[in-house]
């Protein structure tokens, strides 16, 4: 295999802010063994949908439940990760609650759970041509057994060795040891968290291999992001150009 692509989930090929949204909701409220409200106030939404680019992984949904509630609203990616830092000690707690949640709503509730998710329309419209290949990758902090009942509710089949889970260190560090572990040359990222997609010192295993680098313009962004240009070697992926750099890369 010469060239394989890897996408991000959550925010590139999956628009999940409702269910993030709920799912922390849920997981906060049973972590402060409060009664829950019975529904999401209008302004919770408007306030988490905010703060949802500074995600990175499961347990930042519940973080930033806290943050809403106590006041103290992060306005940039570093503010944030000061708060998580502080925080340092509940985060193991935040995102085992966030998986019991998910799980338990999988379980009892499944087309509920389900219907919050919703694959943006040109990535439907593209992704059965493509995601048989064997160079097709998905990399996400979601549990890949979510990710695999997310696509089969889209009539979507992809061998869940082929998802990978990002549970801790950099993607282009996983990118970089899958890469070496297939002999494949060069791949395609694309991510919608700026951070992930930063120029670093090239992971070990890199040497000798390219990875091009995507921002998912339609991802949860902050306007800051794209104000200005992109760091460097990161390109802003636009909607109507996947099609083209899919078949580019994964064309026989």
């Amino acid at each position: 295999m010469r060239a394989a692509v890897f996408m991000d989930f959550d925010g590139v090929i999956c628009d999940s802010l409702q269910e993030c949204l709920a799912s922390s909701w849920s997981a906060y409220y049973r972590l402060l063994r409060e009664p829950r409200p019975r529904s999401v106030p209008r302004s919770l939404r408007e306030r988490f949908s905010r703060l949802r680019p500074f995600a990175r992984a499961a347990e930042d949904f519940v973080l930033i439940q806290e943050l809403i509630e106590s006041g103290k609203e992060p306005r940039s990616q570093a503010e944030f990760d000061r708060q998580r830092a502080l925080r340092r000690s509940r985060l193991a707690a935040y995102r085992r609650s966030m998986y019991a949640v998910r799980g338990e709503q999988l379980r009892t509730d499944p087309s509920a759970w389900l219907g919050l998710h919703r694959l943006y329309p040109h990535v439907l419209q593209v992704l059965p041509k493509w995601i048989r290949r064997q160079g097709f990758h998905i990399l996400s902090t979601k549990r890949p057994r979510f990710i695999v009942r997310i696509l089969d509710h889209y009539g979507l089949a992809l061998d869940p060795r082929r998802i990978i889970a990002c549970l801790g260190g950099s993607k282009l560090g996983i990118i970089a040891r899958t890469m070496g572990r297939k002999d494949i040359r060069t791949a395609l990222f694309i991510d919608d968290q700026l951070d992930h997609l930063r120029p670093q010192p090239a992971p070990r295993g890199l040497k000798d291999r390219t990875v091009q680098r995507a921002l998912a313009s339609w991802g949860y962004l902050r306007p800051e992001w794209v104000d200005g240009p992109l760091p460097s070697g990161i390109e802003l992926l636009r909607p109507e150009q996947l099609a083209s750099r899919l078949e580019a890369m994964l064309e026989d």
